[in-house]
């Protein structure tokens, strides 16, 4: 049975719930015999870390013995599993980044606003859309800008450890954006912004910058949401669209 290690984020903003925590607490320690997958998940802060989170991630999947690393974060804007195939090595976020976050490089190991690409040939995309289709499931996307928030940061810090450490890290890798589900919907939070009387504490608890940001962030975007089991389906056809091998005899005898 092939080990699959999953990576989620907790909440933010005004989202009252994050779908790819959903995600990972519905999966976490399950074995799915059908599919001969066994999962380990975790579930990081949603915000620019300070530190390698790539190589942490990928330690643990590699103490983990996995096939396979499948990171996962939550985009209001998108309407199906959205498979983020680039990186660029800049954070820019005008809500969720400080002034002093903004414009900088995720790291110094490449020029600032280079592009890292994922290696998505493991993962057979064109089959994984044709098998969503025929199973009736959202039609998933294909995107080559992961923004440049947390995810971005992600998937910056992953690729660039995976090829500093090729040998060690060769297990295939993949971030998915997935759509807001009903309990993730910021309906609460539009309401809010709605009433005069909510305005002034809201703004003052985010800054004026940031509120008005925010907010014709929210107006503008036409928030959509996904049934929690069609995400489930989706994540279970990549699985199974994927070409995915058994970890390497000479590596068992590198772990710790």
């Amino acid at each position: 049975m092939k080990k699959v290690f999953i990576t989620s984020f907790s909440d933010f903003g005004p989202y009252p719930a994050n779908s790819s925590q959903q995600v990972a607490k519905c999966l976490a320690g399950r074995a799915d015999p059908s599919f001969s997958f066994e999962f380990r998940t975790e579930t990081l802060p949603a915000n620019i870390p300070h530190y390698d989170r790539g190589t942490q991630m990928l330690e643990m999947a590699f103490q983990h013995r996995a096939s396979a690393i499948i990171s996962l974060g939550m985009s209001s804007s998108k309407k199906s599993l959205c498979v983020e195939t680039k990186a660029r090595n800049v954070t820019n976020h005008p809500v969720y980044c400080s002034p002093q976050e903004n414009g900088r490089p995720v790291t110094n190991a490449h020029p600032s606003g280079a592009t890292l690409g994922i290696d998505t040939r493991p993962w057979n995309l064109e089959a994984f859309i044709s098998n969503c289709v025929a199973a009736r499931l959202p039609r998933p996307e294909i995107s080559s800008d992961a923004g440049g928030y947390c995810c971005n940061s992600m998937m910056v810090q992953v690729l660039t450890a995976k090829a500093q450490r090729p040998h060690r890290y060769w297990m295939p890798y993949i971030f998915a954006h997935l759509p807001c589900t009903r309990e993730a919907m910021p309906l609460g939070f539009l309401k809010l912004m709605k009433s005069g009387k909510a305005k002034p504490l809201i703004q003052n608890i985010l800054g004026n910058r940031a509120f008005l940001k925010l907010g014709s962030l929210l107006h503008r975007k036409k928030c959509v949401s996904m049934e929690l089991n069609d995400i489930l389906a989706s994540l279970f056809v990549l699985l199974r669209s994927a070409s995915l091998e058994d970890v390497p005899q000479e590596l068992e005898a590198l772990r710790a």
